[in-house]
């Protein structure tokens, strides 16, 4: 008898989530109900992984910034054809989610912060990756 797994959620799978959701539609998605039913769960599963829905949210700005920002510091050590494949994979993933970002920061102060943080064009805070 061939049994059914399913498949656990993680806190990447959340986060990949909440980074669709704010993409396609915006930031009143990103709560524990909405995402939890956007991935067909529940919502303690998300409360398995994140405190409360704030801590959600700092996790989901640290997982942009490690994904888009901080991978770029060790790029130069790359051959240039993975450099190129590199930088145009980071340009197709992260236009739409940098957008969303910017967005977001439009009525989330603390978004606001993070995003203007990790974008100045001569960031010191780029050595914290």
């Amino acid at each position: 008898m061939q049994q059914n797994k399913q498949h656990r959620l993680g806190v990447e799978d959340w986060l990949e989530a909440g980074l669709a959701a704010l993409i396609s539609d915006g930031p009143d998605l990103l709560k524990a109900e909405p995402l939890a039913r956007r991935i067909g769960t529940t919502k303690g599963s998300f409360y398995l992984h994140f405190k409360d829905v704030h801590a959600f949210h700092e996790r989901l700005l640290s997982y942009w910034t490690e994904r888009t920002i901080c991978p770029v510091q060790d790029i130069s050590k790359n051959p240039v054809s993975e450099l190129r494949d590199y930088l145009q994979s980071l340009v197709e993933r992260t236009s739409d989610a940098d957008d969303a970002i910017r967005s977001w920061g439009q009525a989330n102060p603390y978004a606001k912060l993070r995003f203007r943080k990790w974008t100045r064009p001569a960031s010191n805070n780029r050595k914290d990756c």
